[in-house]
């Protein structure tokens, strides 16, 4: 089997709508490769593209919905799961999509936000391929998150933080023993250089600040419009319905963000495994919510399926009654012709006869 030795790939973790797309960007201008198989852009949800490998995106999406899960879908990943023999025909579809995506490149990005629930499946295959991996762990606001969720999937708060966690958890956890370095969003867009130095000096990445390829993502890609909503720790401290676990993870992440505290700390890994504890331990009412989301879902398409039905109907019945308009039409035009008219005698003698013969 080959080896790639000298190949490095750099992942980058998060939550969905915690900006990852940008920040995968920003290692583009650091000058990781990130291939030319992208997920184009969508207007009104990544209208500057989600710089994701389309083909690496559907394989987790189907080896997330062969294992009975989703990307938004609340019940845990167990690590048993991983360790299926029927996996293997995808294990074999992941290596050798790597090995071709990863050809000629020496520094190669990947982005999927489901790769932080399904890590343990990737790094069999990247021990496989003996490829050397660093972690970008992106981080948002979670208010930002869940404004953006409700706003694009209808989430509420609720759904939206506990999904928030089910994805930082492991993120942290499983990334443990690799290069790493936790990059928030908001951060990025206030002081870019900043943090792509912060980058490029955590994951050993060549830096120039003055190089065509920072100024262009600087002063092209990054803009205003791309963050909507930008809140402090009070605000999630102060919400109503955000687990206080979500903003114990929080206000963790946001001093490693700060280089307040390192991300290989002893406390960093005390405080992320009694959070996963903690998640295990709320798996029955993840379950449930699940079960009770697929319920919703089943719901809608039975609803949705009895409207287009009443549509049909409607349409129907419009159409019976245009023709029955025009039909009235055409009798109350015949019955005032000339011809209708003048014929009228012929008319009342039939009726005559006719009632005589009965």
């Amino acid at each position: 089997m080959d080896k790639f030795c000298t190949k490095r790939l750099v992942i980058v973790l998060g939550m969905h709508r915690s900006g990852t797309s940008a920040i995968t960007r920003g290692l583009m201008a650091l000058g990781v490769d990130l291939g030319d198989n992208l997920m184009p852009p969508l207007e009104e949800n990544n209208e500057k593209g989600f710089w994701e490998d389309i083909d690496i995106s559907n394989l987790d999406d189907e080896i997330l919905h062969y294992l009975g899960h989703d990307w938004h879908t609340l019940k845990l990943i167990r690590q048993t799961e991983f360790e299926r023999n029927d996996l293997a025909p995808f294990e074999h579809r992941a290596e050798e999509l790597l090995r071709e995506t990863t050809k000629d490149k020496t520094v190669f990005g990947l982005k999927d936000p489901r790769i932080a629930r399904l890590l343990p499946f990737w790094k069999i295959i990247f021990n496989k391929l003996d490829i050397e991996v660093s972690y970008v762990i992106t981080i948002r606001h979670p208010l930002s998150v869940v404004q953006s969720l409700n706003k694009r999937d209808g989430f509420e708060l609720e759904k939206s933080s506990y999904l928030w966690l089910n994805h930082l958890v492991p993120a942290v956890l499983d990334s443990e023993g690799n290069r790493r370095i936790v990059v928030d969003y908001d951060l990025l867009m206030a002081h870019p250089k900043k943090q792509l130095y912060r980058i490029a000096e955590a994951l050993k990445l060549p830096f120039d600040a003055s190089s065509p390829g920072i100024d262009t993502y600087i002063k092209e890609f990054l803009s205003d419009e791309l963050r909507h909503t930008q809140f402090c720790i009070d605000d999630l401290t102060n919400t109503p319905g955000v687990p206080k676990d979500v903003v114990e993870a929080f206000c963790l992440l946001d001093k490693l963000a700060r280089d307040e505290m390192s991300v290989s700390s002893e406390k960093v890994h005390e405080c992320f495994t009694q959070l996963a504890i903690f998640l295990d331990k709320m798996s029955p009412a993840f379950n449930y919510m699940t079960r009770s989301d697929e319920q919703i879902v089943n719901l809608k398409h039975i609803l949705s399926d009895c409207k287009r039905q009443i549509d049909n109907l409607n349409q129907m019945i419009a159409e019976h009654d245009k023709q029955r308009i025009e039909r009235d039409a055409l009798i109350t035009a015949i019955k005032s012709s000339y011809s209708w008219k003048i014929t009228w005698p012929l008319r009342f003698i039939g009726t005559v006869i006719d009632n005589l013969k009965r």
